[in-house]
């Protein structure tokens, strides 16, 4: 016999059945609730070859711009090894470096990446010396050095011209690169460069990091000359007679070329 609801018993029954709906569809969305695999961090580094990196790195940065370039080659290289969760990794999320982060000319794209992808193996006293060294690499290197097979901005029998930074600002570096070349800051040419010297710090990262999970890295170069006489009487924990204090590493001469020419 069929039994007849009112309209308020209906309303009422329908309310406690979605309610009880909801909640699954709640739970469901609960990270706590469902059975997930943890990705270690820091992770598990992979030996990688320096010039399959190089190769990637350059093709990288016509995808999604300089940082992505040099972490993208590095990380990604790792996680396919290691396979997931490694390879559900958002690589793109680096992409936010690109023109020295988000194109205002700061800390060059190259640098970030490579400092993103150290720190994704290594914490602590041995991350800061590893990316330490790689920007110091950075400034006082005349780069780029790497050559594509075939170069995507210019023609392959194409000169690009190397210069050195002496800084690990994007504005700074790029300026001193048109300089050099003659070549403005928009064009091919310039693009091509950061190309390569993408491929060259994805390179030198790789190689410290190889060096690393060999127990082979050691320091080598920390700062420039500059800075380091610098920091003699402007570094933490000195009692400078005139000036102020500062935080920095990078080569000072860049910025305050006649800072005691009063």
């Amino acid at each position: 016999m069929k039994k007849i609801f009112s309209r308020r018993e209906f309303l009422t029954l329908g309310a406690a059945a979605g309610g009880t709906l909801l909640g699954a569809n709640i739970e469901s969305l609960n990270p706590s609730s469902q059975n997930k695999t943890e990705t270690p961090f820091p992770w598990e580094y992979r030996i990688l070859d320096v010039e399959k990196t190089q190769n990637r790195a350059y093709k990288n940065y016509f995808q999604a711009g300089c940082m992505y370039g040099v972490f993208g080659s590095v990380a990604g290289q790792v996680a396919e090894d290691l396979g997931k969760p490694y390879t559900d990794f958002p690589f793109i999320l680096s992409s936010y470096g690109g023109g020295g982060v988000a194109h205002w000319g700061s800390l060059c794209g190259t640098c970030n990446g490579a400092a993103m992808a150290v720190a994704l193996f290594h914490q602590g006293n041995l991350r800061n010396q590893l990316t330490s060294e790689i920007f110091a690499w950075y400034e006082k290197t005349e780069l780029p050095v790497y050559t594509p097979q075939e170069p995507v901005k210019v023609e392959k029998n194409f000169e690009m011209k190397a210069s050195q930074s002496k800084s690990t600002l994007c504005h700074t570096s790029v300026s001193r690169w048109t300089q050099a070349s003659g070549f403005s800051t928009f064009s091919p040419q310039r693009a091509e460069r950061c190309a390569r010297l993408v491929a060259d710090i994805a390179g030198y990262t790789v190689k410290l990091l190889n060096q690393a999970a060999k127990d082979q890295f050691s320091p080598q170069t920390q700062m420039s000359a500059v800075s380091s006489v610098c920091r003699g009487c402007h570094g933490q924990g000195k009692e400078e007679a005139e000036g102020k204090k500062v935080i920095s590493r990078m080569n000072c001469s860049v910025c305050h070329p006649n800072v005691h020419k009063k």
